[in-house]
């Protein structure tokens, strides 16, 4: 019975981040021989290509968790995705759509009756992230050229956003604070809770 593609791809990648074991099973042994180049060689130039190519997609779209890398990549460790996935929702919030905003003034000025059935829709900006490590403060000493905290298992929440200015903020949020905008996010307002 013939390997499926999912399988072979699944060896190419086991190939390429260095966790191939060797034998029947190897990515070598389904590579066909082209030319003078030896199979060997051919896998060794899509290898390294594929490293150097990681590299500069960690190093352009995300810089911060490029240097938390250095030049080696840290598979091994869960703080290391949510460090990039942090480091996107602050490129989503700098390039997301722009829309009118309610105002301060505007907000004060509804009158009080109103507030339980008011249904919030924040701006394309504002993103929510939980995290359950302290990547934010890594990417804060990381951003100040410091060298970050140890990864500590912390439970916290933010909120990043793009102000007025077209400048990304983020803030930590309480549990109560976190509820409640994801409550208004997914449709809900005071009076259905």
């Amino acid at each position: 019975m013939s390997a499926s593609l999912a399988q072979r791809q699944q060896q190419l990648m086991a190939y390429l981040q260095g966790h191939a074991p060797m034998g029947k099973d190897h990515i070598h042994h389904h590579v066909v021989q082209q030319g003078k180049v030896a199979t060997s060689q051919r896998l060794g130039i899509y290898q390294n290509a594929y490293n150097m190519r990681l590299k500069e997609t960690i190093d352009t779209d995300h810089q911060i968790l490029g240097r938390y890398l250095g030049d080696e990549l840290y598979n091994g460790h869960p703080q290391i995705a949510e460090l990039a996935r942090f480091e996107r929702l602050l490129l989503c919030a700098f390039d997301a759509f722009d829309t009118d905003r309610a105002t301060l003034n505007q907000l004060k000025s509804l009158a009080q009756d109103k507030w339980p059935n008011i249904s919030l829709r924040f701006h394309p900006s504002v993103q929510l992230f939980v995290s359950s490590w302290n990547v934010v403060a890594m990417w804060q000493q990381l951003k100040q050229e410091q060298t970050p905290p140890d990864p500590v298992s912390e439970k916290n929440a933010w909120l990043v956003w793009r102000n007025v200015e077209r400048l990304t903020e983020f803030r930590p949020i309480d549990n109560t604070a976190l509820a409640m905008l994801e409550m208004f996010q997914q449709g809900k307002n005071f009076a259905s809770q």
